[in-house]
């Protein structure tokens, strides 16, 4: 049986145990039932803190304080000049 004290998401755990019916943990793969799970009491505060707010992760210091992590962009800034020069391009491309 399960052992560990790690969280894991609740959600995830009965999409993907609910259809096989093996109710096995997430991270070690051993027996967890359904009954023998227990709610993080801290990272439940911490998920329901976060509903309003525009981050995807934390950060947990030693002093079991959180902040949230920004979000990074994943569309990367381009300046002008290789804009114009993609432009130009692409027109050079188009013209008979």
């Amino acid at each position: 049986d399960c052992k560990h004290i790690q969280c894991f998401d609740l959600e995830s755990y009965l999409q993907l145990n609910c259809d096989k019916g093996l109710w096995k943990c997430p991270v070690c793969n051993k027996s967890a039932l359904l009954e023998g799970l227990e709610i993080d009491q801290y990272i439940w505060g911490i998920l329901t803190n976060m509903t309003n707010m525009q981050f995807e992760e934390v950060t947990i210091n030693q002093t079991a304080s959180w902040k949230p992590v920004p979000i990074k962009s994943m569309v990367k800034e381009e300046d002008t000049g290789s804009q114009e020069s993609c432009q130009n391009s692409w027109m050079k491309a188009m013209s008979p």
